[in-house]
């Protein structure tokens, strides 16, 4: 099934992303963009994710940088070269700055100021236990918090090593807040294990994947997944109270594995979550729902698109406003007769329009960004690079496409920045 493919793929690029890095060696230091800041980040590796390139592309979606930093860059305070599993923040700061999360295996956060080219700070957030950092996000206060998915087993590993928690960074120094270096304690982490459980006699844990500030709260998206994935807990998210550290779990009956969470656009008290359903389900348990969030923190479901039996464009998405998203339906690996395709489809009626269909095979499609002050709609695909779309009445319509990034790099995803 269609949800099956995307959770492999995911444990497919965790277990790569480990290997070692190919170095291209470079020098010297980053290009300074000066008050012409680029709008779009773009993502790109080699076919077996263990190197990594980051290009850059302006307002509308032109290129400005092909490869402004890769996997052997050399600069001034970048100490980590990038790792094979690197991704994108869900939600930049907005400021220039540019963060980098290097996951599994080398557990590195690295920010950027993108008008001077030079690195803010770079940070290993683990001494030894690999605690898989996932996402990093930035509070209209000026704060941040990294969300770390890895769980530690062992009961008396310290807060640096025990993962499945919340824990804040400077933005500004790119340091965990509160560590005692000697003890390995983090004042203020907040530990996600009160929301741990059972499903049948196997352990679940919170799993936090993904972050968004919402009117003064996070709301941390959830995989709720054992160790080995065998078994996932009923999908949810968290509410947490960044001053008390209080963690609210509220679940989703029938959903599993609802790990992303979006902002939608025009709605600043609205997030989406996106629950991709669990490897090997029977069931349609994949979906995505609307929730507005209250001054004291209540959620309030608004709208939601749940899947149908056979699968529906749920492999990946991106919330477009308060009505529609955009959603991608994969198609079978390396099948030319049945590629990724793309549709918008609205909440209200579940009725979706196609706007693009993948040149060659099923599962090239990655991770699209969306810019709501221009209509811009950008889709990675590895085989044609950028698929640029851009919003034409209530629907979308496809510009261009064009190859982008190092010789023997595929395009895997954007960020709006």
């Amino acid at each position: 099934m269609l949800r099956s493919k995307t959770l492999f793929a995911w444990i497919a690029l965790s277990l790569v992303g480990c290997a070692e890095s190919t170095p291209v060696q470079d020098g010297g230091s980053l290009h300074a963009f000066g008050s012409d800041l680029p709008r779009f980040a773009v993502l790109s590796t080699d076919d077996t994710y263990t190197s990594t390139s980051v290009g850059f592309l302006d307002a509308e979606a032109s290129p400005m940088v092909e490869s402004w930093i890769h996997s052997g860059t050399v600069a001034p305070k970048l100490v980590e070269t990038l790792g094979g599993d690197v991704v994108f923040v869900t939600e930049e700061r907005g400021d220039g700055t540019f963060t980098l999360v290097d996951r599994f295996g080398t557990d590195v956060i690295t920010r950027f100021d993108l008008a001077t080219g030079e690195v803010i700070g770079q940070v290993r957030v683990r001494e030894s236990f690999a605690v898989n950092p996932y996402d990093v996000a930035y509070t209209d206060d000026g704060r941040a918090f990294l969300v770390r998915f890895g769980k530690n087993p062992d009961p008396a590993a310290s807060d640096l090593e025990a993962g499945n928690d919340i824990v804040e960074l400077d933005p500004d120094t790119v340091s965990l807040v509160g560590l005692d270096p000697e003890t390995g304690t983090i004042a203020g982490r907040i530990d996600l294990s009160p929301i741990d459980a059972l499903v049948g006699d196997t352990m679940t844990y919170a799993s936090p994947a993904s972050a968004l500030d919402v009117s003064g709260y996070l709301v941390v998206g959830l995989g709720r997944f054992a160790l080995d994935y065998s078994a996932a807990a009923e999908g949810g998210f968290a509410i947490v109270e960044p001053a008390s550290g209080n963690v609210e779990l509220v679940t989703i009956p029938g959903l599993k594995s609802c790990e992303q969470v979006h902002r939608v656009p025009g709605h600043p008290a609205r997030f989406a979550v996106h629950c991709g359903g669990m490897y090997g389900s029977e069931e349609p348990d994949a979906g995505l729902v609307v929730f507005e969030l209250d001054a004291d923190g209540q959620a309030t479901e608004v709208a939601s698109y749940l899947a149908e039996e056979g699968g529906s464009p749920l492999d990946s998405v991106v919330v477009l406003d308060g009505d529609r998203f955009f959603g991608i339906r994969f198609g079978t690996w390396d099948s030319s007769a049945d590629p990724d395709v793309g549709y918008v489809v609205r909440f209200d009626d579940g009725e979706a329009e196609e706007v693009l269909r993948a040149s060659a095979g099923g599962a090239t499609l990655g991770t699209a960004a969306f810019d709501p002050e221009t209509g811009i709609l950008l889709v990675p695909d590895k085989n044609d690079g950028v698929i640029q779309l851009r919003a034409q009445g209530a629907s979308f319509e496809e510009v261009r496409r064009f190859a982008f990034g190092r010789s023997g790099m595929r395009v895997r995803a954007f960020v709006r920045l």
